[in-house]
Parts: structure tokens; sequence; C-alpha cells
């Protein structure tokens, strides 16, 4: 199969993507974000509930403030990339989230769930490198987790 090349055409404030006969409408631009929400849980309950909770914030970034996100507690806890439960690749994964944080315009804060010691490490590093933070609750916080509230 032969790649489909993809052509924009400008349309008022923003773009659209013509491939293949589908048009879609992209945002003009994004704001790049490091994401901060609680990971690591004092049971897998707690832990599958803040996996969700991330999920949703970073649903929160991309539908509601036209943000690209970046979760690395997502990412590197991927099955075969790090283990979160070793102290050491725990520290591995958020020094490397960090990182990302040199190209981030702005740290977003989550704050319905409470802060967590590698939240903190994320707001430290954001006041340390003059990155803007942003705390916020997810707008439907108390219908997505009840048992929470």
């Amino acid at each position: 199969m032969f790649f489909q090349p993809i052509f924009y055409t400008k349309y008022n404030s923003r773009h659209t993507l013509k491939s293949q006969g589908e048009n879609m409408t992209l945002r003009k631009k994004f704001k790049r974000v490091i994401v901060e929400t609680p990971f690591k849980g004092k049971d897998k309950a707690e832990e599958d509930r803040n996996i969700t909770y991330a999920r949703a914030c970073a649903r929160d970034c991309l539908v509601n403030y036209d943000e690209a996100p970046f979760l690395s507690h997502l990412l590197y806890t991927q099955e075969g990339i790090l283990k979160d439960g070793v102290d050491e690749e725990r520290w591995l994964g958020i020094n490397a989230g960090l990182a990302w944080g040199e190209a981030a315009e702005a740290t977003v804060v989550y704050i319905d769930l409470g802060t967590s010691v590698g939240m903190q490490h994320g707001i430290t590093n954001a006041i340390h490198t003059n990155r803007p933070i942003f705390y916020r609750k997810l707008p439907n916080f108390e219908k997505l987790f009840p048992k929470t509230v």
C-alpha cells in the first residue's frame, strides 16, 4: 500500500485536513503542557482509579483547553517500559518526564485527588525552570468518580 499524501487548506482560523475524500478540522495550534496527576496508589484499585483519572485529565486538556498534554506516568509505566514499583525506575520515569518539561509551555496540575510526592517534584521543577503552573479540577469529577467525593 502506498502512502496517501495529506493536503492542508486554510479555512478561517482553523485548518482543514483532506485525505482520501475525508475532511477533518485541525486546531491551529496546541499548547504543549506537562500534566501532573497522582499515579502510585496504596493498592491496585487506587492505582487503577488514578490511571482513569489521569486519562480524564488528558482528555480535558485536549478537548477544553486546546493543549497537547504529556503524562509521563501514563507512558513510562506501561508494561515493558519501567516498573513503578521499583524506586530507581520510578524516579527514572519522573526525571525523564521532567526532561520533556524543557519543551513544555506550562505545567497543569489536577488537584481533585490531592498532590503526590511525584507531583510535588514536577511542581518544584516547573518553579525552578520558570514554567507557568495552572491548577485545575475536572469539571465533571463528581460524576466520573462518585465514590471518591
